[in-house]
């Protein structure tokens, strides 16, 4: 048997919006503590209850006295010639990985980047020409040589346009 809810009364006053929005506000919440002191209240089983303090202070910073300090990784960003950057066949991989020779320096440092992007950079490249943008990688440096978190992305040069000359006005 289907049971229908109860019918709802359409000719009721309505209530005033003042009434409806106080209903409506959120009841503020105040801590309490229970006290551990016995008393005659504990023979009624209601609790004695008083707010807790709420602290200000931060807690105190340990300094380090050395001369080191400590990081989780390095963050670097590298601007690659974009003429450098090795074509390779991407399609079907999920990642790239090439690695990156810093000029005048025996640094090498190896990365993986997405191959999305990394078909989005050589697009671009050949749409601006090397020598009309920059190649920037950003990552994470967490082991010696190697970055990881890498992004490629390229930006194209911004050209600079002269203004005409201005005459000045014959008085």
């Amino acid at each position: 048997m289907i049971t229908l809810p109860e019918p709802i009364e359409i000719n009721k006053p309505m209530q005033p919006i003042e009434e409806i929005k106080e209903e409506t506000q959120p009841k503020k919440l105040v801590l309490k503590r229970k006290t551990v002191e016995p008393t005659a209240e504990e023979a009624t089983n209601e609790p004695k209850s008083e707010a807790i303090p709420i602290k200000s202070e931060p807690a105190p910073v340990k300094m380090n006295n050395s001369n080191i300090a400590v990081a989780k990784g390095l963050k670097v960003t590298l601007v690659i010639d974009p003429a450098s950057i090795p074509i390779m066949d991407s399609t079907g991989k999920k990642t790239v990985t090439f690695s990156i020779q810093v000029v005048n320096t025996d640094i090498k440092v190896t990365t993986t980047i997405n191959s999305k992007s990394y078909r989005k950079v050589i697009n671009s490249i050949e749409e601006l020409g090397a020598d009309g943008c920059n190649a920037i990688l950003q990552g994470a440096m967490k082991k010696y040589g190697v970055i990881e978190d890498a992004g490629l992305v390229v930006q194209p040069k911004k050209v600079a346009v002269s203004e005409p000359a201005v005459e000045p006005e014959a008085a």
